[in-house]
């Protein structure tokens, strides 16, 4: 799984490869903690490259969702596109979780 993270103007990003689905979700999630744990910027995450997304995936996303809101800072997604952005708003998540087309969409919204 291609993974990698960096730090941008107002945000950390992390770009979490072509696959977040169960079988991936081990090699993701100390990343997020990592970034949850030891950064103290909003964190944005970048799927444009995302090609699968399950249940488990939602549920990582959920769960940094709130551990972020618990410490007042935000989390975004960027990107999205395919069966993962239909997912997404099947599951009515693009409602809580805001989402931009872009980085540059981003940073011309904060």
């Amino acid at each position: 799984m291609e993974f990698n993270s960096w730090h941008g103007e107002k945000c950390d990003v992390v770009n979490v490869g072509s696959s977040l689905v169960a079988e991936t979700i081990a090699e993701v999630t100390p990343e997020l903690d990592h970034l949850v744990q030891d950064c103290q910027d909003n964190i944005l995450i970048d799927m444009s490259d995302l090609e699968e997304l399950d249940s488990s995936g939602i549920s990582v996303l959920v769960y940094l969702f709130r551990r972020l809101k618990l410490e007042k800072r935000e989390m975004a997604v960027l990107g999205l596109h395919g069966k993962p952005d239909e997912l997404i708003h099947m599951m009515r998540i693009d409602k809580t979780i805001p989402q931009f087309k872009s980085y540059d969409d981003y940073l011309t919204r904060h």
